[in-house]
């Protein structure tokens, strides 16, 4: 149980730390995935799954390095969830 919490707490972290960059690249207007072009869709997909992997690592450098400059400015937040 514990184990998945961890995972449910990384991802979220994980969703967090990348949605100043992905609404900022596709500035697109969505609600579901349906309404994205594959591309896009695919793009989210790999992003996320590398920021997950990362978080799931413990790969605090490479998390800040990634991030956005105004959330890497002030990343001590994050670094202690993860």
């Amino acid at each position: 149980m514990k184990q998945r919490s961890r995972s449910l707490k990384a991802l979220a972290l994980c969703f967090l730390a990348m949605q100043g960059f992905l609404f900022r690249v596709y500035a697109q207007s969505c609600r579901t995935s349906d309404e994205l072009d594959e591309a896009a869709q695919k793009g989210i997909t790999v992003a996320a799954l590398h920021y997950f992997d990362l978080v799931a690592k413990g790969d605090v450098a490479a998390v800040r390095e990634n991030s956005t400059a105004n959330l890497a400015s002030d990343f001590s937040a994050i670094e202690n969830h993860i």
